[in-house]
């Protein structure tokens, strides 16, 4: 037990963006479980980003949902009466997750530096978020995979190891954006035959919502699971 006086370690600060959850007994298999077995999960953490993505951002999310239902019942003209609104959803959840991701790797960037002298710390965080395609590109496969491999993880892989829907959830995310971009450019007609599905109603938004809520829980378990592998059993975890 440390003595009177003991400071812990940068890495163990809320400040960082780790937060501390009571532990939970180690999983054991189950029927219909979809877990790889053999991967780590660590249920006792998780980042701050994925607590902000249950929280506010789920709520923006059901908020349009509520709206959505209050748009006229069942009566002819209700789809058109809430197009615009399926098109607001695929916007508002391709940005909120943009943000988590991004939340996601600063929050990793700044635990690795606090375990290092400031003036290293520094270096080390400047660099790893250099070019960031995160903060200039939308959060599809290719640019989470770019940004997250700079920690020394072969990201996709190790998500899609976490658990096996989770490449059918990158296919999700994938699509998500292709729809993102026709509508944010104002382009669907010429992009249509290469949008699935093929229009965007409110159920194919909550299907979309569900893949990201399954891919942010992983990337944050998997993320947890790397810093503990690169800083050691000192920090957690």
């Amino acid at each position: 037990m440390a003595g009177p006086g003991h400071v812990q370690p940068a890495a163990h600060q809320v400040a960082v963006g780790v937060e501390r959850h009571r532990a939970s007994p180690t999983p054991r298999a189950r029927r219909g479980d979809s877990r790889v077995p053999g991967a780590s999960y660590l249920p006792r953490m998780s980042f701050s980003a994925l607590h902000t993505w249950n929280t506010s951002a789920a709520d923006a999310l059901s908020q349009l949902e509520v709206a959505h239902s209050a748009v006229g019942g069942t009566a002819a003209g209700r789809r058109t009466n809430t197009l615009q609104l399926n098109y607001a959803f695929v916007l508002l959840l391709s940005a909120h997750f943009q943000a988590f991701c991004r939340d996601l790797h600063t929050q990793m960037t700044r635990a690795l530096s606090a375990t290092l002298a400031p003036a290293i710390g520094d270096v080390l965080r400047v660099n790893l978020t250099f070019s960031r395609q995160l903060d200039v590109r939308n959060a599809q496969p290719g640019s989470l995979g770019a940004d997250f491999n700079r920690f020394g993880l072969a990201f996709w892989p190790a998500v899609e190891g976490a658990d096996r829907r989770n490449r059918q959830r990158r296919e999700k995310l994938n699509q998500l954006n292709e729809w993102r971009n026709a509508i944010a450019h104002h382009d669907i007609a010429s992009r249509g035959a290469n949008l699935t599905p093929r229009e965007v109603t409110l159920d194919a938004c909550k299907d979309w919502r569900s893949a990201l809520n399954g891919l942010a829980s992983s990337c944050d378990r998997v993320l947890t699971a790397h810093l503990k592998t690169l800083t050691g059993p000192t920090t957690p975890p």
